[in-house]
């Protein structure tokens, strides 16, 4: 078993080398590539996200009651069109609207010239009042309103007491309260355009009209993205039916609005889904879900990118073993570059991955310094129409700020000074109003509609003030004015208080609020006489187009010396500036500013770059929202200039490799390449090669050592090709019978000795031996058997030269040195086999089926005995033949790892007969070779055969 798991594990060290080697640069890849998959995920979800915060803004400003509904009424009466069929157009449309809320609407409908359609329209029992209504409606819009005021006390039943006051409101589209009930509590009219049908529409309000408003905006309103779900979810209800409706579970729902919670900004990424809500109350809220697709894509494309790199690591797996399995056929010096190659290569992929997130890490840098930049010129754009009121108010302190003179003509003076002050500047109001809340001074340029009931409370506020100032008593009366006219400006919706506490925090300072729809900037100016006493009071205005007008010039002119980044600004949705070079892409931003009061920053694509956009929300200036934009091609050319830096960079260490590689060349591999050389000149058998000796390194000192050992191989090969001269090379054939062997050195000159050749009488001559040890002292006792053998005076029997050679061996060679031989006689004539044995492996004499050993025992040659040598005689039959070898062929390690052994040799011999000798040895030297673990032997294998040529037929 440990023979077996240590096989395994050779065959597997090359295939986990190869893996360590091919999965090392695959991981740093990976690393790589995830930060840009990251990356792309973030921007991904990023724009996934947009759709949900539009709809959701859209949701909450368009959601209310009114807008909704004003709304559904304006696109329903634009998309009917002229001709006849419009009226079964708008029957379609009202019809599907009752069907979705049953009970809720009511709807009165007219042709274009006013008369009422009775088919299309609800309330029967005001038919006759409503089609004098829209005759009515009709002349107003074409500039005669003296039918309406004539009628008007007749439609207040069913126009209702809000909307029934002012006649102006049936000129185009207006919703108002109708009614204090929920029945007809609110009524929409349509603009009536030329040609079209058009209705008037009331609603009988639910209980929760917040609900209501967002699930009516919703129906009409073109679906979000195709694959988005909507629902209003209520959390008292159980969550089973929504959950099929949001296509989720259960418990993917009800953990998507436990993270949610009240929160309506952004969005949630759970469950591979995306969350987003707007909260109706704390148990309502509309909840809009859509599949996470950015996360699918991500996971797939990292799918993907396991896959590649799997493949890449088996391929590169595959290739590491296949060259590790055949590195020991590579020189050291391929062996040696193919390694400063690898180890030289990943460092550098390292480097390029280390730069490309280097790249990416400085553009997110200059990005965030830009955006820095922007915010800081965005706080001063914003500051533009405040430095203007600033310079407002310095100039009204200038003209006003002196004390006026005490007395009668504190007044008179008040009023010149406010009308030189309107000669320098033209605001909309402006209102001088003296101690008793008289109207001195009393310029409108706009908001003249709005304010004209709030001018009586302003006296009313100026004339209060004074008196506190000036230490007199107000009287029961004015405070009796002013509870009537409170009263009555919070009949128009007007709340006064929020108002003219504003104006007494802000005394002498321009501040800015909406009154009565308008929005401006207000400045409440006391005039002080020398005595400390309020003779007048000074109220000025400036509305917000007034105000906001010049802004573009002003922006532009800001701009201009600001460089390449652009600044303009956005009330709703529309940019101030002319050469903003985005126009729908800041909706986004917009949305995102006035939700929060720090700066936004947004990346966008533009053109062959991205367009780098912040946005500030600035709610003291009319709630405008400001942006900057620029490009990034200063911060693409920086980029380039890096890259340019880190690839300058990267080719210094190439060069700078390749040089170290070249002196690693010379230094390093021009010896190892002569030291290749001298290995080739050895297989040539050329040992004359010699080494050049340079310096006193480990190189040097081998190069001495190899020059020394081809001097020692010189000599070797000469006693090798004598050696060779020893052994006989053809094979020796004579009545039928042939004798072939050979020899395999464990070493370039073996102990191995055998030899075959003819005596003078006809017999043959066979011998084979082992001499103990390898090298130049082995093959001297060949030559010197070979001399004793081969003596023309030898005896004619084998235990006579035997003796011979025990006497040489005893007396020529080392004592430390032995030699087994087997030598015998034989006659080819008769087939009669003499032989004896000086502790040799026994030969085996092989038979049809079967081998046995010739077994003849006596110790080797050079051992001190008296025991004389015994001859044994055989007598071959025409099918025996005699197998004669070494130990060496007995001993070599087979495949198993154990040594191949007598038996198995013994058994395979009968199987191994070839028509003749040469053919029988070259069958069991396969045979031998392929039982082989490896190829080289640990000891010397000699092999003789002798056999009949040709066996006779049976």
């Amino acid at each position: 078993m440990k023979e077996r798991l240590a096989a395994l594990a050779r065959r597997l060290q090359p295939w986990l080398a190869a893996a360590v080697l091919a999965a090392l640069p695959l991981v740093f890849l990976r690393l790589g590539w995830e930060r840009d998959l990251d990356h792309a995920l973030a921007l991904a979800r990023r724009e996934a996200q947009l759709p949900f915060e539009q709809f959701r803004h859209n949701l909450q400003q368009n959601g209310r009651l009114e807008m909704a509904i004003s709304g559904y009424g304006e696109a329903v009466v634009a998309n009917l069109g002229k001709g006849p069929d419009a009226e079964e157009r708008l029957r379609g449309e009202l019809a599907t609207l009752k069907g979705r809320f049953p009970g809720t609407f009511e709807i009165a409908c007219f042709r274009p010239d006013g008369s009422l359609i009775a088919s299309l329209s609800d309330l029967h029992h005001w038919h006759e009042a409503l089609d004098g209504f829209g005759r009515d409606r009709i002349a107003l819009v074409n500039g005669d309103p003296t039918p309406m005021w004539r009628h008007l006390p007749a439609y207040r039943p069913f126009l209702g007491c809000f909307r029934a006051r002012k006649i102006r409101d049936f000129v185009s589209w207006r919703g108002a309260l109708s009614s204090f009930h929920r029945r007809r509590g609110y009524s929409f009219l349509t603009t009536a355009h030329p040609g079209r049908p058009w209705f008037l529409l009331w609603v009988n309000l639910p209980e929760d009209i917040r609900e209501f408003g967002y699930r009516f905006w919703m129906t009409w309103q073109p679906p979000l993205t195709p694959d988005t779900q909507i629902a209003i979810v209520d959390l008292r209800q159980p969550l089973e039916n929504l959950s099929a409706r949001l296509a989720s579970s259960p418990a993917v729902l009800h953990h998507a609005l436990l993270r949610l919670g009240q929160e309506e900004d952004g969005c949630l990424f759970d469950g591979g889904w995306i969350w987003s809500q707007a909260v109706i109350s704390p148990a309502k809220r509309v909840v809009m879900a859509r599949p996470d697709a950015p996360l699918a894509a991500w996971q797939e494309a990292w799918r993907r990118l396991d896959r590649g790199l799997a493949l890449l690591f088996l391929a590169g797996t595959a290739a590491g073993a296949f060259c590790l399995g055949r590195a020991d056929r590579w020189s050291l010096r391929v062996k040696i570059l193919v390694l400063f190659l690898y180890t030289s290569g990943v460092p550098l992929g390292l480097l390029a991955l280390a730069a490309r997130g280097l790249l990416a890490d400085r553009e997110v840098l200059l990005q965030n310094r830009r955006f820095q930049v922007q915010e800081d010129i965005l706080g001063e754009a914003a500051r533009l129409p405040l430095e203007r009121l600033s310079l407002f108010e310095a100039v009204l302190r200038h003209h006003l700020g002196p004390p006026l003179p005490r007395g009668a003509r504190a007044v008179p003076e008040a009023i010149a000074r406010v009308q030189r002050f309107l000669k320098v500047l033209h605001p909309e109001l402006c209102q001088l109003f003296d101690a008793q809340g008289r109207n001195l001074v009393n310029q409108v340029a706009g908001f003249r509609r709005e304010l004209a009931p709030v001018t009586q409370i302003m006296g009313m506020l100026a004339r209060q003030r004074a008196a506190e100032i000036n230490g007199t008593d107000p009287g029961l009366q004015d405070a009796t004015k002013e509870q009537a006219l409170r009263a009555t400006l919070e009949s128009m919706g007007i709340d006064l208080e929020p108002f003219t506490a504003m104006l007494e925090e802000n005394v002498n300072h321009f501040t800015f609020s909406t009154l009565a729809n308008s929005a401006a900037h207000y400045l409440v100016f006391r005039l002080l006489d020398l005595a400390g006493r309020n003779p007048a009071s000074l109220v000025i205005l400036w509305g917000r187009d007034e105000l906001f007008e010049d802004l573009p010039r002003h922006l532009l002119r800001f701009a201009s010396h600001c460089g390449e980044i652009k600044v303009g600004a956005a009330l709703e949705w529309f940019v101030r500036t002319p050469d903003f070079p985005a126009g729908k892409e800041i909706q986004p931003l917009n949305l995102a500013a006035r939700r929060q009061a720090a700066a936004v920053h947004r990346t966008l694509p533009w053109a062959s770059g991205s367009l780098l956009m912040s946005g500030i929300f600035a709610p003291e200036n009319d709630e405008h929202v400001y942006f900057a934009a620029s490009t990034d091609q200063a911060i693409q050319a920086d980029l380039r200039f890096l890259a340019w830096r880190l690839g300058a960079t990267g080719i210094g260490l190439v060069a700078f490799g390749l040089a170290l590689g070249l002196l690693l060349s010379r230094q390093f591999l021009r010896p190892l390449g002569r030291f290749g050389e001298g290995l080739t000149a050895i297989r040539a058998r050329d040992f004359r090669k010699r080494l050049p000796v340079e310096g006193g390194d480990e190189f040097a000192r081998l190069a001495e050592t190899y020059n020394t050992v081809l001097e020692g191989m010189a000599d070797l090969e000469v006693a090798r090709i004598v050696q060779e001269t020893f052994f006989p090379r053809e094979p020796l054939r004579a009545a039928g019978w042939e004798v072939f062997g050979s020899t395999l050195s464990a070493s370039r000159v073996g102990g191995d000795y055998f030899d075959y050749f003819p005596l003078p009488d006809g017999r043959w001559l066979l011998v084979i031996g082992d001499i103990t040890g390898h090298g130049v002292a082995a093959s001297l006792g060949v030559a010197m058997a070979k001399a004793v053998v081969c003596h023309p005076g030898n005896p004619d029997h084998p235990s006579g030269i035997m003796t011979l050679m025990n006497g040489m061996v005893m007396g020529g060679l080392e004592q430390s040195r032995m030699m087994t031989c087997f030598l015998a006689i034989f006659d080819p004539r008769d087939g009669r086999f003499v032989a004896t044995n000086a502790g040799h492996n026994f030969p085996y004499l092989v038979g049809p089926g079967a081998a046995g050993e010739m077994a003849i025992r006596h110790p080797m040659l050079g051992f001190k005995t008296r025991k004389p040598f015994e001859e044994v005689a055989w007598t071959l039959g025409p099918d025996d033949w005699i197998c004669l070898y070494t130990d060496g062929l007995i001993e070599a390690l087979g495949l198993d790892g154990a040594s191949i052994g007598y038996e198995e040799f013994r058994a395979g011999l009968p199987g191994w007969r070839r028509p003749d000798a040469t053919a029988t040895h070259d069958a069991i030297r396969s045979w031998h070779a392929a039982r082989r673990a490896v190829p080289a032997l640990d000891d010397d294998a000699t092999l003789v055969i002798l056999q009949r040529s040709h066996p006779p037929d049976r």
